[in-house]
């Protein structure tokens, strides 16, 4: 990627020229080259993007003569980033600049807080990266589902937890999940099988006892069908 300033634009920044510190590095034709960035609708978007912080004054506008059509001159932070569709994921190397949108991306010139806030006619407190950069619409709504995901987890294994107290409470079960495990040469299925029976015979509905059993002995489908 390369920076902007085509001749006419640099030309027609040398009405800045008495102004201390700003816009230096655009004042001179053929020092500062062209620079494009390209967006794309993509599954997996990376490269260079631009965030807009404040437009230029329209009156400073005007004194820089910018080519007819050309969009707004802006103050900016440009940065690198990783996202997918639209969504940025992550966002990193950020440098203040001054941009202009075109049709398929932006040209910037990279320029200091100081530069910017002469430019814009504000303190140079007010140019500063803003909140919603580090807040990129991927990356949080990835975080929520994480956090949404650990939640749900968590709620999950307190309720395994507070199920299994409660059918251990019951010595009818307790007493056949001790003798479960105490015969770990007999395949699972007929230990089941057993056991299933045998809380049966205690008045427990075999299709809960059994759903029970599988549950605090751990037992799974393919055990059962082994």
């Amino acid at each position: 990627m390369k920076r902007f300033v085509d001749p006419g634009l640099s030309g027609a920044l040398t009405w800045w020229r008495s102004l201390p510190a700003v816009l230096g590095f655009m004042l001179v034709a053929g020092a500062a080259s062209d620079a494009h960035a390209r967006r794309g609708v993509m599954l997996i978007n990376t490269g260079e993007d631009v965030m807009s912080i404040r437009e230029v004054p329209a009156e400073v506008q005007e004194q820089l003569e910018l080519p007819e059509g050309s969009s707004p001159l802006q103050v900016g932070i440009k940065y690198s980033r990783f996202g997918v569709f639209f969504l940025d994921i992550a966002r990193w190397n950020s440098e203040f600049c001054l941009f202009t949108e075109e049709a398929d991306g932006f040209s910037y010139e990279a320029a200091t807080p100081a530069q910017l806030a002469e430019l814009t006619g504000v303190s140079e407190s007010e140019i500063k990266i803003p909140i919603r950069y580090y807040l990129p619409p991927g990356g949080v709504l990835l975080g929520l589902v994480v956090l949404g995901g650990g939640a749900l987890v968590a709620m999950s294994a307190r309720a395994d937890a507070k199920h299994r107290e409660t059918l251990m409470a019951d010595p009818r079960y307790a007493s056949t999940v001790q003798a479960f495990n105490a015969q770990p040469q007999v395949p699972v299925e007929h230990r089941l099988a057993e056991a299933v029976n045998y809380l049966a015979s205690t008045g427990i509905p075999p299709a809960e006892a059994k759903e029970n059993l599988e549950f605090l002995c751990g037992i799974s489908n393919d055990d059962d069908e082994s």
